[in-house]
């Protein structure tokens, strides 16, 4: 949806307006973007107006506030203990898609990433491109 104000995760888009007119506006251009490039839109899944407060690609967004959802924190709760490393990876994955609510989550998670044997990059103070740490710690 180049040049139109959207957020988008994969397939799922999301639009707020503070006036009803505008939520239209854009509404009816995304509907006529969807028709040009023949995307089909679910209408069982869609809502148009009248929502404070929504649930979106993992968090729970309202006019004032973006948080986790609590489904999602739920779920790492009850996450299974991770039998490989791809378990492990989807585990992390979860857990570092709310690493912006905590300044901890690098370090928290830091004993699981050398666990998995999983790469740890360190940027070069004379390169901006990241180098594979010489650190045999972590493998």
């Amino acid at each position: 949806m180049s040049g139109l104000d959207v957020q988008k995760v994969v397939e799922d888009m999301a639009v707020g307006r503070k006036e009803y007119r505008d939520l239209v506006r854009i509404t009816c251009e995304i509907l006529e973007r969807c028709v040009q490039y023949r995307m089909t839109v679910n209408g069982k899944k869609s809502t148009i107006g009248g929502a404070e407060t929504i649930q979106f690609a993992g968090y729970r967004i309202s006019p004032n506030s973006i948080e986790a959802d609590p489904e999602k924190v739920a779920a790492i709760s009850r996450f299974l203990v991770p039998e490989d490393r791809r378990d492990l990876r989807s585990f992390l994955g979860l857990v570092n898609q709310f690493g912006q609510f905590t300044n901890a989550i690098s370090e928290t998670t830091e004993p699981l990433r050398v666990l998995g044997g999983l790469e740890v990059w360190e940027v070069s103070l004379y390169s901006r491109c990241p180098v594979p740490s010489p650190n045999p710690e972590y493998g």
